[in-house]
């Protein structure tokens, strides 16, 4: 009996895995051309390069807002980007000296000069929530 109400103590010794939904609101789509596009990163340098991410998820505009809701998402700091792709090529659109064309935006409602902001800056952590709600507006 004893044995039994160590194992049962030890259970709660362990951590267990947690998980969050982050709910994004969209704002600022202008119509309904293309695809909004939205990318959850979980590290610094999958951000930093822009070659992997976590998640990823492609809606068609039906207004000027759209929701998104990443669910099941282990507890961790993480940062998202956003774009409309009106031209559906699959990448933010630029005019020849490299301003975008096309409405973006990060976590955080930060913007950088010319280069796409720090992940400090865009960061966010979900820790002690279970449900992170963020806002984006598209510029």
């Amino acid at each position: 009996m004893i044995y039994l109400f160590i194992l049962y103590f030890c259970s709660f010794l362990v951590p267990t895995s947690q998980t969050s939904t982050i709910t994004l609101t969209l704002e600022g789509i202008s119509n309904s051309k293309g695809n909004v596009v939205v990318v959850l990163y979980n590290n610094e340098e999958d951000y930093f390069y822009n070659l992997n991410y976590y998640r990823k998820v492609t809606l068609k505009p039906t207004s000027n807002k759209l929701i998104v809701s990443f669910k099941e998402i282990p507890i961790g700091t993480y940062a998202i980007s956003a774009y409309h792709d009106e031209d559906e090529n699959e990448e933010i659109t630029t005019n020849i000296i490299g301003v975008p064309l096309e409405k973006y935006g990060y976590s955080n409602n930060k913007f950088g000069r010319l280069v796409a902001p720090k992940y400090s800056e865009v960061s966010f952590s979900t820790l002690n929530t279970n449900v992170t709600n963020l806002v984006i507006n598209l510029k």
